[in-house]
C-alpha cells in the first residue's frame, strides 16, 4: 500500500509538470500566443496523439501484464527486444511522415494554415524519439521506480520551457517554438530513459516476445482508437466548423481540465501493477483491495472535482487575457468527463489480468463512433457545447460499457456509500457553478467559497462511515 501512495504521488507530480509548467507560463505565454497559436497546438497534438495510437501496435500494454511471466535474465531480453523493435517503428514512421506528411495533413484538416511544414514535421520529430521511450516509460512503471522516473521527468520540462520561452518570448516563434520545446524534450527523455535502463539494453531480439506483445497489444488498438475517438474526434469536427481561434478557447478549457486527468492517469499507473501482482495471488484478494482503495480514491476524485471547478475558473480570469475567459464556462462540464475515466480505471485491470483485451474495444469503439456521430449532428448546432456535451457523454457511456462487461473478467466492488457521496457532489457543485455563474463576481464570489467550505468542512468533520451512518439516521428521522 506504501509503494502505491508514494508511486501515485510520483506519477502525479510526472503528470502534472507538464501542467505546473504549463500554469507557470501562462500569464507569459497567453500574451505571446494568440488564440490561434493555441488553436494550431491543440491540433498538432490531436495528430501526433493519433499517429502514435496507430503505429505503436500498443506493445506498451503488454508490458504491464507479460513482465511478470519473465526471470530477471530473461527480461533483459525481453526490454531491448521492445526496444529495438519499437525504434524500427519509429524509423518507419518517420521516413512515411516526411514523405507523404502533406497529403495526410491535407486529408484530415481543411484549413490553409495547417500545412506540414513547420508544424507537422516538428511533430514528426517529437513522435520519432516518443515511441521507443514509451518502452523505457513501461519499464520505470512496472517496476515501480516512480521517483527516478519524476527527477528524468522534471529535468526534461525544465529544459522545454527553457527552448520555449527563449523561442516564443525572445525570437517571437508562437506555436513554433512552442513544438520545438517539446521535440527536444522528447530527445532528451529518450537519451536518459535509455541510459538508465542500460544494463537491460543488450543486442538481442526475441521474435517470439516480440509477437507475443504484439498480439496482446493488437486487440488494444482498436480499444485505443476507440479511446482516441472520445477524446479526439472533436478537434477534427470543430476544425471543420469553427476558426482556429475557437479550437484555442476549447484548447484553454481543456488544458485546465485535464489536471484532473492526469490525477486519474497517475493513480491508474500506480494501482496497475499493484493489482497485477494481487490477482496473480487471489481474484478474491484484489477484490477486496479494490473496494478498499475506491473508498479513498473516490473522495479524492470528488475533491479535485469540485476544486478544479470552482477555483479553476478565477485562474483563468487572473492569469489569461480576457480573449480567454470564455474557456472556464466550460470548465466543470468538461471536467465531469474524467470522474467517469476515474471510475473506470479500475474495472479495466480485470481485462489485462485475464488477458482477455479482445473485449476492451466493445466499449471504447461504441463510445467512440457515438461520440462522431454526435459530434457531427451537435457541433454544427451548438459549437463548443456541442463538443463538450459529446465528449462528457462519451466517457459516461464506456463506464457503463466496461461495467456491463467485467462479467466475463471478474467483478469488482466498490464502497457504495462513497460513490453515491460522489455523484451528489457533483451535481450539487454544478447546479452551484452554473446557477451563480451570470451573477455579479461580488455575490458569485461568495456563494462558491460557501460551497467549497461546507463540502471539505463535511470531508474533514466525517468519513465515509459516519456520513453512512448520518444519511440513515436522517432518511429514518424523516420517515
Amino acid at each position: 500500500m506504501n509503494k502505491l501512495v508514494s508511486n501515485s504521488i510520483f506519477y502525479s507530480v510526472i503528470g502534472l509538470l507538464p501542467m505546473l509548467k504549463g500554469f507557470i507560463t501562462l500569464p507569459v505565454f497567453s500574451r505571446f500566443l494568440t488564440p490561434e497559436d493555441y488553436g494550431v497546438l491543440s491540433v498538432v497534438s490531436t495528430f501526433t496523439a493519433m499517429v502514435t495510437i496507430s503505429t505503436t501496435f500498443q506493445i506498451f500494454k503488454g508490458v504491464a501484464r507479460l513482465y511478470f511471466d519473465y526471470s530477471e535474465e530473461e527480461r533483459k531480453t525481453y526490454y531491448s527486444t521492445m526496444f529495438w523493435g519499437v525504434c524500427t517503428i519509429a524509423s518507419v514512421v518517420l521516413v512515411g511522415l516526411v514523405a507523404g506528411g502533406d497529403k495526410l495533413v491535407g486529408f484530415f484538416f481543411t484549413n490553409d494554415k495547417l500545412g506540414f511544414y513547420p508544424y507537422f514535421f516538428i511533430s514528426t520529430i517529437t513522435i520519432f524519439f516518443s515511441l521507443p521511450e514509451g518502452v523505457s516509460n513501461a519499464w520505470f512503471k512496472v517496476k515501480e521506480k516512480g521517483k527516478p522516473l519524476l527527477i528524468l521527468s522534471f529535468i526534461a520540462s525544465m529544459l522545454e520551457l527553457v527552448v520555449q520561452l527563449v523561442l516564443i518570448v525572445v525570437y517571437n516563434q508562437g506555436a513554433k517554438g512552442a513544438l520545438i520545446g517539446l521535440a527536444i524534450g522528447a530527445v532528451f527523455r529518450f537519451f536518459t530513459s535509455a541510459i538508465y535502463f542500460r544494463k537491460y539494453l543488450v543486442l538481442r531480439f526475441c521474435k517470439s516476445m516480440f509477437w507475443e506483445n504484439v498480439k496482446f497489444g493488437l486487440p488494444v488498438i482498436p480499444h485505443a482508437l476507440g479511446g482516441y475517438l472520445f477524446m479526439y474526434s472533436d478537434i477534427f469536427i470543430l476544425e471543420k466548423f469553427v476558426s482556429l481561434s475557437v479550437i484555442g478557447i476549447y484548447s484553454m478549457a481543456n488544458r485546465f481540465a485535464t489536471l484532473l486527468k492526469t490525477i486519474v492517469n497517475s493513480f491508474a499507473q500506480a494501482f496497475s501493477p499493484v493489482f497485477m501482482k494481487t490477482a496473480m495471488e487471489s481474484k478474491a484478494d484484489v477484490v477486496q483491495l479494490t473496494q478498499k482503495v475506491s473508498k479513498s480514491w473516490f473522495v479524492l476524485l470528488t475533491m479535485g472535482y469540485v476544486f478544479l471547478s470552482h477555483v479553476g475558473e478565477y485562474t483563468i480570469y487572473v492569469m489569461t487575457p480576457k480573449e480567454y475567459h470564455e474557456a472556464a464556462l466550460y470548465l466543470p462540464a468538461l471536467s465531469l468527463a474524467y470522474i467517469f475515466r476515474g471510475i473506470y480505471i479500475l474495472p479495466i485491470n480485470t481485462f489485462y489480468f485475464s488477458k482477455k483485451t479482445k473485449l476492451l474495444p466493445l466499449a471504447t469503439l461504441s463510445s467512440g463512433v457515438l461520440n462522431v456521430v454526435l459530434n457531427i449532428w451537435l457541433i454544427p448546432k451548438w459549437g463548443l457545447w456541442g463538443a463538450v456535451g459529446t465528449t462528457t457523454l462519451s466517457f459516461g457511456i464506456n463506464w457503463i460499457l466496461y461495467e456491463l462487461l467485467s462479467h466475463k473478467t471478474f467483478r469488482l466492488q466498490y464502497e457504495k456509500m462513497t460513490s453515491l457521496l460522489m455523484l451528489i457532489v457533483v451535481i450539487i457543485s454544478n447546479v452551484v457553478f452554473y446557477s451563480v455563474h451570470s451573477f455579479d463576481l461580488l455575490w458569485k464570489l461568495p456563494i462558491q467559497l460557501g460551497f467549497l467550505l461546507i463540502f471539505y468542512g463535511w470531508i474533514l468533520v466525517f468519513d465515509v462511515g459516519d456520513i453512512k451512518e448520518f444519511l440513515v439516521r436522517w432518511i429514518f428521522k424523516k420517515r
